[in-house]
């Protein structure tokens, strides 16, 4: 090793491929596209984990559909990774294809159709615990804001679980406590929406599903957003309408995004592991490259964190 380093020797990956018709220590990452801060923070831990332990990062960024995550399948086996970290459920049949192709699979935050090693967020009880905070300040209606008429994903469905649980809990307790659930679905071209132009995209969904809420003067005292970013345009909604947050309505979220914790008024929001567990994914993953054993079985689970900020911090007065 010292005569390598003194002669400035390096192995040549490529010959190494013949071999094994992999490419040592390659890991691909399978994530979605998007401008929402997710997305660049899977690619940040993703590299840091990577750095860390030895390990060269190839990344394919899905548009969606069944046609696209095959290119990315097929980008994967033709660049010989020897493991592939999913941040997002990936159909079944190629998922199996990967599997069998002598892949190694790991996935960070999605549960998926075949059991592979799982690294999840308990987003379920993040979503209860911002329920609870609200109810707790003496909110007694709460509106829900999805930004999917179909909730395609896993993070809407354990979002709406987590806030429907704390609001059963709530009623069991003896609270009397209304709960709604507003979906609202606007289109995105680019990071723009047509019918928001002076938004970002990501905005678009909160403030859109706010003005229509405001437009049926029932407007409730807290709602709770799927992402900072809807939250974000929720408020410019009601800044329009000249509803002050949090004095009239409170307002939260899951995300803990950057913007969230700055500014004229800071959010109160969900902050979820996702460091932790792509930590913990890649620490799993050099070890079985580094031993040759199988991938253990395992599914971890970790606790999210309520941040309480500014736009919630006026309890309801009774």
């Amino acid at each position: 090793m010292q005569l390598a380093k003194e002669t400035g020797y390096r192995p040549n990956r490529g010959a190494q491929m013949f071999r094994t018709g992999k490419h040592p220590g390659l890991v691909g990452i399978f994530s979605g596209q998007g401008f929402d801060p997710i997305v660049a923070n899977r690619t940040y831990f993703s590299h840091a984990s990577a750095e860390k332990y030895g390990l060269s990062m190839l990344q394919y960024l899905t548009s969606g559909g069944d046609e696209d995550e095959l290119r990315a399948m097929d980008f994967f086996l033709d660049s010989g990774v020897e493991a592939v970290v999913s941040f997002i459920p990936m159909e079944k049949r190629h998922l199996a294809t990967l599997l069998q192709q002598g892949v190694l699979v790991l996935s960070v935050g999605a549960s998926q159709p075949i059991p592979v090693p799982t690294y999840l967020a308990d987003k379920v009880e993040g979503f209860a615990l911002l329920t609870r905070h609200l109810i707790e300040q003496g909110h007694s209606k709460i509106t829900f804001i999805q930004n999917s008429a179909d909730i395609p994903e896993a993070h809407g469905a354990y979002a709406e679980a987590g806030f429907l649980r704390a609001v059963a809990e709530a009623r069991q307790e003896g609270k009397s406590v209304t709960a709604r659930i507003h979906r609202k679905t606007v289109p995105i071209e680019g990071y723009i929406s047509p019918d928001f132009p002076h938004l970002h995209g990501i905005l678009a969904p909160g403030y859109a599903a706010m003005k229509e809420i405001i437009a049926t003067n029932q407007v409730p005292e807290a709602v709770i957003c799927l992402t900072d970013s809807l939250a974000h345009g929720a408020i410019s909604a009601c800044a329009e309408a000249g509803i002050s947050v949090p004095e009239d309505i409170a307002i939260a979220a899951f995300g803990d995004e950057p913007w969230s914790s700055g500014g004229i008024l800071t959010m109160t929001s969900v902050h979820q592991p996702l460091g932790e567990l792509v930590e913990m994914a890649f620490a799993d993953l050099k070890q079985t490259l580094r031993d040759k054993t199988p991938l253990v079985q395992r599914q971890v689970q970790l606790p999210c964190r309520l941040i309480v900020r500014q736009s919630t911090k006026h309890p309801r007065k009774s």
